[in-house]
């Protein structure tokens, strides 16, 4: 474990290297990151809140923020002047139905 590499701003966040640090913070932890809030305003702060919700409700929460994070930071960076079409192409492949329609009915699931 001594090649683990903490966030910069001291939030908690651990990666496996340099490198995975500066991709993820360039790719959505810049917004998310809590290291820099003061312990004088984190009892309030939105994104303190939301983190601590977050754990004691359900996890994805986080995985969306990231995952929304990463689109915003996109879109800020977007070359191409595409919009949302480009923020988005990573996620082109997935299923495009209803989520309703796309879910498994198992055996003891009624239409």
């Amino acid at each position: 474990l001594s090649d683990v590499v903490p966030c910069v701003d001291n939030c908690g966040e651990l990666y496996c290297s340099t490198d995975c640090l500066r991709t993820h913070w360039d790719r959505s932890h810049k917004k998310l990151c809590v290291g820099k809030i003061s312990n004088d305003s984190a009892e309030n702060h939105p994104m303190v809140e939301f983190r601590k919700y977050s754990v004691w409700s359900n996890e994805i929460l986080l995985l969306l923020a990231e995952v929304i994070s990463q689109q915003i930071t996109r879109l800020e960076d977007n070359p191409t002047g595409e919009g949302f079409d480009y923020a988005f192409k990573p996620y082109s492949g997935f299923i495009k139905e209803l989520w309703w329609d796309a879910v498994y009915e198992g055996k003891d699931m009624k239409k």
